[in-house]
């Protein structure tokens, strides 16, 4: 697999799925570290920013256009963000 269609990218996709695998990284630590430490906590904090990152840098994709500019998926950014 290779990476240089995302480097070729616009800036939007790019943070989008940086954002994504950010948050994607993130899962593991946050399952295996007792609830309530403090390192679960922090990483649950970045992980929620990550999506909020995530959800609003989809807005900026316009790849497929089913109503106007955007598509079913920016429903469920707008979930994720709710």
């Amino acid at each position: 697999m290779d990476i240089a269609p995302l480097f070729a990218a616009s800036v939007a996709i790019q943070l989008h799925v940086g954002a994504a695998l950010a948050a994607l990284a993130l899962i593991p630590v946050i399952l295996v570290r007792r609830k309530g430490d403090r390192l679960h906590m922090l990483t649950g904090r970045v992980w929620t920013l990550a999506m909020a990152l995530t959800a609003l840098s989809s807005f900026a994709v316009h790849e497929i256009r089913l109503f106007g500019p955007f598509s079913p998926i920016h429903f469920l950014s707008l979930l994720t963000l709710y």
